[in-house]
């Protein structure tokens, strides 16, 4: 009975999807035609229709409909083809926060679609994403949405799976179109990592990126194998190759003209956990002037 319900619910946000279109969606809608079509109900970030919904979850919470991302927390979250969406975490009474989350969980749990809404850039009209929440990650307490008119089983990549350094054709095809990195890489780095900066103790998502090893420009695959958590500054200095990582031992690597204090390295030694896969390291320790670095793992 359960499995009806979830399907006549999956129907009746796909028929929400072609009206929203046939209005004139999704993009530059009126928040007024949203409310009534029952897309979004309010200012709230997570719209959650416990009349219609309510009887479907297993749990009785409802069901996320509308999700609303202004980017005023995390504007860099949100991506062409998707969304890192954290959990609600305020100050308001009771349990709002635990019940949206839960509504956050039941879309995952039933593969049913959820309505992204972002505000556009005059803030009188709202652009609407109809996406699908393929994972989530309890520790960085998010999820994340892609955008799709249809549910797509995400791969899974675990420690054991053939690992491949350079991304495919296809790809590749997505990488050129796409201006950020892929939200899932993002997502799923960030899982595998711990939201924390690998070589200092910075620990606030906003300063935090998902560095490819191997990065986008040289033809670097989305596996989050190729990737590890930096901050901002550290990002910036692996990039320009102030810092690297020995890649049979994990010890950080400074260029020659530079110390870890200058850098603010605090820690020496990737731990063995968070490495990326051996073979992205051995090709960005190959792709750099040795004779132009030092190894430590002392300050200066």
């Amino acid at each position: 009975m359960l499995s009806e319900q979830v399907s006549a619910e999956n129907t009746r946000r796909q028929s929400l999807w072609d009206s929203l279109i046939a209005a004139g969606g999704p993009n530059g809608s009126a928040p007024s035609l949203l409310r009534e079509l029952g897309i979004y109900g309010g200012a709230q970030g997570i719209w959650v229709d416990k009349r219609i919904t309510g009887g479907i979850s297993p749990d009785g919470t409802g069901i996320a409909v509308g999700l609303l991302h202004t980017g005023s927390a995390y504007d860099d979250d949100l991506f062409e083809d998707g969304v890192i969406y954290h959990f609600p975490v305020t100050k308001r009474l009771g349990r709002r926060d635990a019940s949206e989350t839960a509504a956050l969980r039941n879309l995952f749990e039933l593969r049913l679609p959820v309505f992204v809404i972002t505000p556009t850039s005059d803030g009188t009209r709202r652009d609407v994403h109809l996406g699908w929440v393929v994972d989530i990650d309890d520790t960085a307490m998010q999820c994340l949405i892609e955008f799709d008119d249809h549910w797509r089983a995400p791969a899974s990549v675990s420690a054991t799976s053939e690992f491949r350094l350079e991304a495919n054709r296809e790809e590749r095809a997505q990488i050129e179109q796409r201006l950020k990195r892929s939200p899932r890489f993002a997502f799923e780095v960030g899982k595998r990592c711990g939201w924390r900066c690998a070589v200092c103790a910075v620990t606030l998502k906003p300063l935090l990126d998902a560095a490819h090893i191997r990065g986008v420009a040289d033809r670097g695959s989305d596996d989050p194998r190729n990737g590890l958590i930096l901050c901002k500054n550290h990002h910036a200095a692996f990039d320009v190759g102030f810092l690297n990582f020995h890649p049979e031992t994990g010890t950080v690597v400074v260029h020659a003209n530079i110390t870890t204090d200058e850098l603010g390295v605090t820690v020496f030694v990737l731990d063995h956990g968070l490495r990326p896969h051996i073979d992205a390291l051995r090709w960005r320790w190959e792709s750099l002037s040795r004779p132009q670095v030092r190894v430590t793992n002392v300050r200066f």
